[in-house]
């Protein structure tokens, strides 16, 4: 039901706009948010076969690092998730209630722009809404098509052995939502010093808490980045 409700609430603050608030988001505008939301999934989908998606150096450390990270799939992360000294650290960080909070942020951000009358505010909402839902429909995707059983299970590289383990579905949104926050606050340099360690926090707990390995929270990251980056305003 949380999934569900994430989704949903996802879906319609993404397609929301300032414009909602001034009684304009009629049919036309709901077809409109639909036609979009079909084009970003396009350009998502087909950004591994087109040229520039590979510009620049990001694109390849980012592959070369989450397909690194399968090496400490094993021991590493078992050490890691036995550790008994992150326990605290997992309990702030690993929380269900850090889940709730990224399900739920990107639909208070828009709102607080739209009942404040702020404008600013309301795009930066309805860009993080956007950035978060499609990552979402990614890496509900990719979870389908990998059904990676959780570290409990036993399974190191359980693929196919029915799961939703990979990828990390809380790295991705923490880093979709941090891209996008830096992105509309880039002449407020110390948002980044602020979202991307919290994003990293977050995604180091999924490792630590035993809830994923480190290629789930490594391609989650990259995923949430580039959908984050790489998404047209």
């Amino acid at each position: 039901m949380t999934r569900k409700f994430a989704l949903l609430a996802l879906l319609l603050s993404a397609l929301s706009t300032p414009a909602a608030a001034a009684d304009e988001f009629d049919k036309e505008a709901i077809k409109r948010a639909f036609e979009q939301a079909w084009k970003d999934q396009r350009r998502i989908w087909t950004a591994p076969v087109r040229k520039d998606s590979w510009e620049g150096n990001f694109p390849l450390v980012m592959a070369g690092v989450t397909g690194a990270s399968f090496a400490l799939d094993g021991e590493p992360a078992r050490r890691l998730r036995e550790n008994p000294d992150f326990e605290c650290f997992n309990e702030i960080l690993a929380s269900s209630k850090v889940g709730k909070i990224l399900a739920v942020y990107p639909v208070a951000a828009l709102a607080t722009g739209v009942l404040s009358g702020s404008e600013d505010w309301a795009r930066y909402g309805q860009r993080t809404a956007r950035v978060a839902f499609h990552t979402y429909v990614v890496v509900s995707a990719v979870r389908l098509a990998t059904l990676r059983a959780r570290p409990h299970t036993g399974h190191v590289y359980g693929f196919w052995e029915g799961g939703n383990s990979f990828p990390s579905g809380h790295s991705s949104l923490a880093w979709a939502m941090a891209v996008a926050a830096v992105d509309h606050f880039e002449g407020q340099r110390w948002v980044r010093w602020v979202v991307y360690p919290l994003a990293t926090a977050v995604s180091f707990s999924r490792v630590t808490s035993g809830n994923h390995f480190f290629s789930d929270v490594a391609a989650g990251s990259f995923i949430g980045f580039a959908v984050g980056r790489y998404l047209p305003r």
